[in-house]
């Protein structure tokens, strides 16, 4: 049986003192560090363009691409589900699930541009379904258009798939993305009434809270999710930043050194004790219209001693 967490009591709003910025990277479910870029065999097919004897092949290994790509799924392997899928889907350009499996591929493999060019692919009558509209909200996301990607998800919300968790979950991004953390904590709060055991969600309601200066209910938000649900390295890296925004050096080493090298986990250490310095008293979180390429964003609001790459430096938004 699917367990819930107890609601949170009503929080008045407070003045917010925003003391320092941390940028936040959006990445795919439950994956620490930067996305890579996808490395195609070759450009992904305009139309039925193979040759004959190319075409002849993958007649025959159809069963075989089609088996091979929902393993690649399964495993979350999504550079060789890409690979797989857009061989397939260039056969048949306007199928409408080939193109969902293709684009959501694309999205997790860090190439959401090329998965918003298959959905625009299709044929306008698959365009308008809400399946193919609530993915194309998540590569608008991805593409670092909030703006407009809340706009699609919420028509889609608005079309009767108002009870669809994932729908609620990526709505709560956009709404931290844009700055409106009271309203990305009621998405995320459906989002777990819905579906209560999805450690994505809970990590960006966590994240949503610190950023809205409610630290300390964040970590025992991520605490409870680890104890729970176990803790993922996305999670426990995160709760390890939040500890450390809060002053407990310590436990944010125990944390960091779960995952990575002791080398790495003093780097790390070493930024989030800078990062709190700067943030206190009062550390606020702040979402800024960007993906992993943050990063960068991040390394120059920091001293040039603390700029070098670093796997954990910043805390992970998940999508679906």
């Amino acid at each position: 049986m699917a367990r819930h967490f107890a609601p949170l009591p009503h929080r008045h709003p407070r003045p917010r003192r925003r003391a320092g910025h941390l940028a936040l990277v959006l990445t795919v479910p439950l994956l620490l560090g930067a996305c890579q870029t996808t490395q195609f065999d070759e450009p992904l097919p305009e139309g039925n363009g193979a040759s004959p004897v190319r075409q002849g092949l993958i007649d025959m290994m159809e069963p075989s691409l089609r088996e091979a790509a929902t393993e690649a799924e399964r495993n979350n392997d999504w550079q060789a589900a890409v690979r797989y899928l857009s061989t397939l889907q260039a056969r048949s350009p306007e199928n409408q699930a080939l193109a969902l499996r293709l684009a959501r591929a694309l999205r997790y493999s860090g190439e959401a541009e090329l998965g918003h060019r298959v959905l625009a692919g299709l044929p306008p009558e698959s365009a308008a379904h809400a399946e193919v509209r609530a993915e194309e909200g998540k590569l608008l996301l991805a593409m670092n258009r909030p703006q407009r990607a809340l706009a699609v998800l919420e028509s889609v919300a608005q079309r009767g798939d108002g009870a669809d968790w994932e729908l609620h979950s990526a709505m709560g991004v956009c709404e931290d993305y844009l700055g409106h953390h009271d309203r990305a904590q009621e998405h995320y709060q459906i989002a777990l009434a819905l579906n209560g055991d999805t450690p994505e969600v809970i990590n960006n309601y966590a994240l949503s809270l610190a950023q809205s200066g409610e630290l300390d209910t964040a970590i025992r938000l991520l605490e409870q999710a680890s104890g729970e649900l176990g803790a993922s390295p996305q999670l426990r890296q995160n709760l390890a930043l939040l500890m450390a925004l809060k002053g407990d050096a310590g436990a944010a080493r125990a944390l960091v050194l779960t995952d990575l090298p002791r080398d790495m986990a003093n780097q790390n250490i070493h930024f989030y004790k800078g990062l709190a310095e700067r943030s206190r008293p009062a550390p606020t979180l702040n979402l800024g219209p960007a993906r992993d390429d943050m990063v960068d964003d991040l390394a120059d609001d920091t001293p040039d001693d603390l700029s070098g790459d670093s796997p954990a430096k910043t805390p992970a938004k998940a999508t679906d």
